[in-house]
Order: C-alpha cells, then sequence, then structure tokens
C-alpha cells in the first residue's frame, strides 16, 4: 500500500505543471567587482564627502527565459574624502533581494532592494539603512558581462540621517547552471 502512495505521489508530482516550470529553471550564481566612481555621503549639518573604492558580491538565485531573481550581496573597502578632515577609510556591506530581465541582445538589467545596508566609518561609527541599486550591463564575451550600476542608499545612526549614492563600474560573471 505504502509504495502505491509513493508511487502515485511521485507520479502526479512529476507530471503536474509546476515540476515542469521547475525543470525549466536555471540556478544563477554571479560573482562581480567593481570600482565606485563619483560616490557621494551627504550627511546632516555636515560638509559632503566624496569617495571611492572597491565592492565585491555576487547575486544567487533563479533565472527562468530571461528572467532572473534573487539575493544580492556586497562589501567593500571605500576612501571618505572631506575637504575639513581629508581622508578617512570606511567599510560597506549590504544584502537584499533583486530581480532582473536578459534582453536578447546582450544587455542585461536589474534593480535591486538592499533590506540592510551598513557603512562603518572609522573613528566615527556604523550608519545602518536600506538602498537601492539599478543595474545596466552588456556582455561582450561569453561569459563576462560589463555592468554599470547608480546606488542609493539611506543610512542612519543616533538620529542622524547620511544619503550615501554612488555609481560602480564593474564586471561580473553570469553563470547559469
Amino acid at each position: 500500500m505504502k509504495k502505491n502512495v509513493v508511487f502515485l505521489f511521485s507520479l502526479v508530482f512529476l507530471s503536474s505543471p509546476a515540476s515542469f516550470a521547475l525543470s525549466l529553471t536555471d540556478l544563477l550564481i554571479e560573482p562581480l567587482v567593481g570600482y565606485s566612481l563619483s560616490g557621494e555621503a551627504k550627511q546632516e549639518n555636515a560638509a559632503s564627502e566624496d569617495f571611492d573604492g572597491t565592492v565585491f558580491g555576487g547575486k544567487i538565485g533563479y533565472s527562468f527565459l530571461g528572467l532572473s531573481a534573487g539575493l544580492r550581496f556586497d562589501t567593500g573597502a571605500l576612501e571618505l574624502e572631506s575637504g575639513t578632515q581629508g581622508t578617512t577609510d570606511s567599510d560597506y556591506g549590504a544584502y537584499g533581494i533583486f530581480v532582473g530581465y536578459d534582453l536578447p541582445i546582450f544587455l542585461r538589467a536589474s534593480f535591486t532592494h538592499y533590506i540592510s545596508s551598513e557603512q562603518d566609518i572609522e573613528n566615527v561609527g556604523v550608519f545602518e539603512g536600506t538602498g537601492t541599486s539599478i543595474h545596466l550591463g552588456f556582455g561582450f564575451l561569453p561569459l563576462v558581462n560589463l555592468f554599470v550600476e547608480y546606488h542609493d542608499h539611506k543610512l542612519e545612526r543616533n538620529g542622524v540621517d547620511r544619503d550615501f549614492n554612488w555609481y560602480l563600474l564593474g564586471l561580473s560573471l553570469p553563470l547559469d547552471i
């Protein structure tokens, strides 16, 4: 009796439309590296700071007929430059969810909502908040994607708001397995 129930369950599940759709999806793994350009951090009652630095990260999720969705994480080391305080080191980290689409002409676009974003500034402390990014990429080799992203993060520490935005120019390796 148990064998019949297991056989029937397997037959129904394996022949269902949901199983068929899952068989068409690919696992997406996309490591990335980039350099932040034109970064600016604005804080209440303080001079704005320019910054640049390297960012490493990646995406993991699923892709289906050009549409992709999943988790995104970033980390990096940024160098803040203020006209009054000189140069300060900062660590950046964020994770969130993304949705994207690959056009047939080697163009890729995606949007990421960062659920958690933080910037740890040397001798100041940690600012935490959320953010978004818009990604536009071009695949010029079979597995290499050149991209530009715009990041906008709203951070806060002890009631002090900080707007943190920049452009990220980089390379990624989108792998659909």
